[in-house]
């Protein structure tokens, strides 16, 4: 049975004052009416997943996440986000997914990459939240990617993901968006996040739908794991092999913490 405290006690964060900068940079303005989606969860986790879109229209939805309405959150020194979309509904209870959605496939990620149990069933319920934080490659809104706007997407990375601090900082960041980022020919992921290309992985030998290719910065103090949407047919293994790279570079990451602390 879930605790509703637990999430409670994960999500009394500070805001942090490059996470605070972001928000005010995008918050809409008396001359700048137009809104801009931020993302949900943690911002002070140590994981960050970007996706390809969010699928819902949803009219509330819509408003949550967004940078006008994480300021009202910081200016009443709020802390969580818990509404509509995020681990708990404004009742206190849970929100099911689908075993084929993709915050289903990020709690495996996550459970996987902290070791907590995971009961496989029809609906799943979610509580992710609370060491990841989430946003999209694209920003505007769609069920389907082909018929989703590309627009604005390229102004994205550049202003909202290579410019900003607070996305910057996070050291393990998950390129779950597939083709919408690429590092064959334009290097965008090198060129965004300050990192270079390291080694492919293969869950499965006989196909590259269930692979994901591993980056470090040039002090391996930061990974980068660019694979494809995380939904519908993705694999538990696929799942587990990422959350294996993770763990070890948390292990290691600690380790060299640890050495530092000594000296």
């Amino acid at each position: 049975m879930f605790n509703s405290k637990l999430i409670f006690s994960y999500m009394q964060y500070i805001y942090q004052q490059t996470f605070i900068d972001l928000i005010n940079k995008f918050a809409s303005t008396p001359e700048n009416p137009t809104d801009y989606y931020i993302g949900i969860g943690n911002p002070n986790a140590q994981i960050l997943i970007i996706g390809k879109e969010g699928a819902t229209k949803d009219p509330e939805e819509y408003e949550i996440c967004w940078a006008t309405q994480w300021q009202k959150k910081i200016i009443n020194n709020e802390t969580g986000n818990l509404s509509y979309h995020n681990p708990l509904e404004k009742n206190g209870t849970y929100r099911p997914f689908r075993v084929g959605d993709t915050y289903t496939k990020y709690q495996k990620l996550h459970d996987y990459i902290f070791d907590e149990p995971h009961t496989p069933q029809k609906k799943f319920e979610v509580d992710f939240f609370k060491n990841i934080f989430i946003t999209e490659m694209n920003i505007n809104r769609g069920r389907n990617s082909k018929e989703t706007s590309k627009l604005g997407m390229q102004k994205r990375k550049e202003e909202f993901f290579k410019k900003s601090e607070f996305i910057q900082h996070f050291p393990i960041v998950i390129l779950a968006c597939g083709p919408y980022i690429e590092n064959r020919n334009k290097k965008e992921i090198n060129t965004i996040f300050n990192v270079s290309f390291d080694k492919e992985y293969k869950s499965d030998e006989s196909t590259n739908a269930q692979s994901f290719w591993l980056h470090y910065n040039a002090d391996k103090s930061k990974i980068v794991l660019h694979t494809r949407q995380l939904s519908t047919n993705v694999k538990n293994t696929l799942l587990k092999k990422m959350a294996d790279v993770i763990k070890e570079f948390l292990h290691k990451t600690e380790m060299v913490q640890q050495m530092g602390d000594q000296e």
